[in-house]
Formats: structure tokens, sequence, C-alpha cells
């Protein structure tokens, strides 16, 4: 009998987790895209733009104003012919710089590290709330392709 409420325990715990992530992945495939692959504001809250219009709830997006220098591949990824795309999340700060970097999806084989390593150099317009430049969380899309 104790065997049974073990796995019976055990089975819904695995239920609730892929329930969890289930919803997870629903929120983040809600959110709205920004234009050339970039997705912005804040979970729940649509970015600003054409469709969503001041006064109405919408979070600013910074503009990428230079997205240079370029990725490079990790020998290891060019060996094994690796193609794809690596989204980074980023902070852009109030004076336009990238912070808190981090692999939202990542192909690996050192192609996380080389995305990140590019988009710390890159350089953007911050957001503007109230005229008024601001933090604003984003994803970028880094594309490798040989």
């Amino acid at each position: 009998m104790k065997y049974s409420l073990r796995s019976a325990v055990a089975t819904c715990l695995i239920c609730n987790l892929l329930l969890f992530a289930a919803n997870t992945l629903a929120q983040q495939s809600n959110e709205t895209p920004a234009p050339h692959g970039r997705f912005g504001g804040e979970i729940g809250v649509p970015a600003c733009g054409v469709r969503n219009p001041s006064p109405s709830p919408c979070a600013p997006i910074p503009s990428v104003l230079s997205a240079a220098p370029s990725p490079t591949y990790s020998e290891q990824a060019r060996k094994a012919k690796i193609e794809g795309s690596c989204i980074v999340g980023l902070v852009v700060d109030e004076k336009g710089n990238p912070t808190n970097l981090h692999v939202i999806k990542g192909l690996g084989m050192g192609l996380d590290e080389k995305a990140i390593e590019a988009v710390k150099n890159w350089k953007f317009e911050p957001a503007l709330k109230d005229g008024k430049p601001v933090p604003a969380k984003i994803a970028v899309e880094v594309d490798f392709h040989l």
C-alpha cells in the first residue's frame, strides 16, 4: 500500500511540474514579438506601438542601433556544421547598454557563449517612457549560418 501511495504522490508531482512548464511556455508564446526577431515588454503587457498606442498600458522597447560585431563560430560548432538561432534575453539600461544577458534558447557547442559575447557589444537606443529613458527587458535573436 505504501508503494502505491508513493507512486501516486510522485505521479502527482510530475503532472504538476509538466502543467507548470506548459503554462510557462504558453505565457511565453503569447508575448508580442517586436520587429526583426526581437521580443519586448513585460510578460502580459504588450509592447508599445501602433496596435497599442499610449495612454494604454504598454511596455517600451529599445531599438538596436548597432549589432556589430557579428557573432563568431566556435570551432566545435563549425566542425559539427551547426546552424540556427540563439535567443538572448537582456535588459537595456537607460544609456542603451546591454546588461543581465542570459540565454533563453541555445544551440550549444559554444555558440551560446559566442552569442552573449557579441550582444555585449551591441548598442541600443534606450526605451522611452513619458519621454525619459528607462531600462527595458528584451530578447534578441542571434543567427548562426555557415
